[in-house]
């Protein structure tokens, strides 16, 4: 019994690794593009930009989409309980505003519901949710809509984030290759094999429909992450479309760097708890490849939790397999382990040498060790709201938006992080 458990703790703590390493693995491979088809006509499109006192930056996201827009097309702005001029900046840039006051229900669930109520009475086809300090790269939104148009599911674009121009900390620019591994390298393995993906935020496209048969949570800290496995279990699992590019820069506070990464890691953890069973359960009950694929994918805790697991693991299994003489379970988490390492080796160098350069690769330690605190707050006192993460220009840096990293590149070629 003692060895079963031994050769079961090894499989539960190593398989993410082992995910992780074969997801970055298949990256390096050529994408397999959608045969969009020329005689499909553009579908309809409202894009819709969820913002919370955004009025310093709020400009550059609209002008980054208006010239993607066709006359058919809207641009929705929802100011949600905004205290400054948000409103005011995009109605003068042209959007169509929409504001909304309610203290006890905030956040981007609720300004995403708020805005599809609106557009009920005239829906368009598909509809795009830009966060307020992205911007999207030239052609996303036709391909991105188009994309979940013809193939009726949510695509997801490659949602990168940027470090800061200038004074950009080591740990911030490890954050920066964390985020590219997470939304952009394993996306584009699973778009490899044809697997669909977790949505990750800003960038995502939504036939009209689709809003309907499953409503978009309103209340949950990462509720694109758990949206993701509500639209798995109705039949419609979102796929990856990493042709298309969204940009938005890390904060350059160190306080606002920790409440962001904070909001996202515990919501990771939050639905990997909650909805990891029900995603399973559905993969066994309906023999599906593809739910199994995804529920492995939700499943892989952020990295530096990953990183925390295998070594604690690593030390209680060696100890019991040297008292036991069974090497078995010490072996069997070591082959996953190196899977992972080799994989996350070939994604930094293929994809993130220019994000993180290789002199800054002995900070990873310290970043990893940094974010210990955020993990023991899950325990002890677990963020369970939403937190508007602050921006630079609220920090006194003066900010002149989000920046494109290739914006020289149209967006069917390979996008800049390649």
């Amino acid at each position: 019994m003692v060895e079963l458990l031994l050769i079961s703790t090894a499989i539960v703590v190593s398989v993410p690794a082992l995910v992780l390493g074969c997801e970055c693995l298949l990256a390096i491979f050529p994408l397999r593009r959608d045969r969009a088809s020329a005689q499909t006509p553009r579908p309809s499109i409202a894009v819709i930009v969820p913002a919370h006192n955004e009025a310093a930056g709020v400009n550059h996201t609209i002008d980054a989409i208006v010239p993607q827009l066709t006359e058919q097309d809207r641009l929705v702005v929802v100011a949600d309980n905004c205290t400054d001029d948000t409103a005011g900046v995009a109605r003068e840039l042209g959007a169509t505003v929409l504001e909304r006051f309610d203290d006890d229900r905030r956040g981007k669930g609720y300004a995403i519901r708020h805005a599809v109520d609106h557009l009920e009475s005239n829906p368009p086809q598909v509809v795009v949710v830009i966060d307020a300090d992205c911007l999207p790269l030239p052609g996303c939104i036709q391909r991105i809509a188009g994309a979940a148009y013809e193939s009726d599911r949510p695509r997801q674009a490659a949602y990168i984030m940027q470090p800061p121009k200038h004074h950009a900390t080591p740990g911030t620019l490890v954050s920066a290759f964390a985020v590219t591994v997470k939304n952009y390298v394993r996306p584009r393995g699973l778009q490899r094999i044809s697997m669909p993906c977790l949505i990750t935020g800003s960038g995502v496209a939504y036939p009209w429909e689709l809003l309907y048969c499953a409503p978009h949570p309103e209340s949950h800290i990462v509720e694109d992450m758990h949206y993701s496995v509500d639209l798995a279990l109705v039949g419609r699992p979102p796929l990856p479309c990493m042709e298309a590019l969204v940009e938005s820069p890390l904060p350059d506070s160190r306080q606002a760097a920790h409440t962001q990464r904070t909001r996202w890691e515990h919501g990771h953890l939050q639905v990997m708890l909650s909805q990891g069973p029900r995603l399973l359960a559905g993969a066994f009950r309906r023999r599906s490849m593809k739910l199994l694929v995804m529920w492995l994918e939700l499943m892989v805790p952020p990295l530096s939790l990953l990183v925390f697991s295998l070594a604690a693991a690593s030390v209680l299994i060696a100890g019991a397999s040297w008292y036991l003489a069974n090497w078995l379970p010490l072996f069997a988490l070591a082959v996953n382990s190196l899977v992972g390492v080799i994989g996350l080796s070939i994604a930094w160098w293929r994809f993130g040498r220019r994000v993180l350069p290789a002199a800054k690769l002995l900070s990873i330690p310290q970043y990893v060790l940094s974010k210990l605190s955020i993990y023991t707050k899950f325990v002890t006192a677990r963020e369970d709201s939403w937190v508007r993460t602050a921006r630079d220009s609220e920090d006194g840096v003066s900010v002149a938006g989000p920046h494109f990293s290739g914006s020289a590149k149209p967006v069917e070629k390979t996008p800049a992080v390649d």
